[in-house]
């Protein structure tokens, strides 16, 4: 008689033939075989996952897969180092979109806690600005806009410059060269709408109060000095008596006019600017020399601010 074959809810397979056939009834357990079947579905799973995405790398997809999949395989395979917040945002801090920075430890001084510098940084720091001139106008400022195509029209002989606009009321313009900013420099004096232009090289330890507001550079002429008096010990000498001297001009320099020297000084705005100076040359002999100014600056003592006279105005 033919077998037939009947499957029951255990799970066992049982085949019965003939009664008392050598065959008789024989039972098969499908446990171990179950296990098989599901490991190869999910191969097949997996399969189908990398056909469909294979963008991604098979390397994460095998783990993604036998992770959601086979606990098993999770506890043998060695786990991926999971990325760290900061490294979530390190596309922001590409130097094209701004600086990255770094924590560095404060200096106890005197129980304060003190952020000390680098030198060699600020030293690289400080010869970025070294071609760079302070501007300040007496009055009113000048808009941004503004400023920058008086730059462009009026210091066209030298490449073109950077100009920055500060918060305090003052532009500082970025030139290409120390050289092209000595050009300007000595080239003044400059006014914007009648209005003088103040302007001196940029240093580190600048203060708008305590430079524009009190020292500020001027160009002086001494008429009819003595033309054995041009050396520049002997011009030093006599602008040392109205501030500190810091250029004479190329004329003075070359001597190819004579009829005054003429040299930038800065000077102490609140201190009273005098007409003449006394000098004395090497033969002990003395005598009075004029002094001239392309601009005398108007320094209120009231308000303490150069270009106009509180008390003349209520006059």
């Amino acid at each position: 008689m033919t077998a037939t074959k009947k499957l029951n809810l255990s799970g066992e397979l049982q085949l019965k033939g003939n009664p008392g056939t050598s065959a008789g009834v024989q039972s098969l357990n499908l446990g171990s075989d179950s296990h098989q079947q599901k490991t190869q579905v999910m191969s097949n799973e997996k399969q189908n996952l990398v056909q469909i995405g294979e963008s991604y790398p098979k390397r994460n997809l095998d783990n993604v897969v036998m992770k959601t999949q086979c606990p098993a395989y999770n506890r043998d395979e060695k786990q991926l180092p999971e990325e760290s917040w900061v490294g979530l945002f390190k596309v922001n801090r590409e130097i094209e979109n701004g600086m990255a920075l770094s924590y560095v430890n404060p200096t106890v001084i005197n129980v304060k806690v003190v952020a000390q510098l680098d030198k060699e940084e600020v030293e690289q720091e400080t010869q970025n600005w070294k071609s760079d001139l302070i501007v300040y106008i007496i009055g009113d400022i000048p808009g941004y806009n503004y400023m920058k195509n008086y730059v462009a029209q009026n210091w066209a002989i030298v490449g073109e410059p950077e100009v920055f606009l500060h918060d305090e009321g003052y532009y500082i313009i970025k030139f290409q060269s120390v050289a092209d900013m000595n050009e300007i420099l000595y080239s003044g004096p400059y006014t914007i709408n009648n209005r003088p232009i103040v302007i001196k090289p940029w240093s580190p330890d600048f203060d708008l109060k305590t430079e524009f507001l009190i020292e500020i550079p001027i160009w002086v002429k001494f008429p009819k000095l003595p033309i054995n008096c041009w050396g520049a010990k002997s011009l030093s000498s006599i602008a040392s008596t109205i501030g500190t001297p810091l250029y004479a001009d190329s004329c003075t320099a070359k001597q190819t006019r004579i009829s005054f020297a003429r040299i930038l000084i800065e000077v102490n705005v609140t201190k009273p600017l005098p007409d003449e100076v006394e000098v004395m040359d090497p033969t002990g002999r003395f005598f009075q020399q004029p002094v001239l100014y392309d601009w005398k600056p108007n320094f209120c003592e009231k308000c303490m601010k150069i270009g106009h006279d509180c008390n003349a105005v209520g006059k």
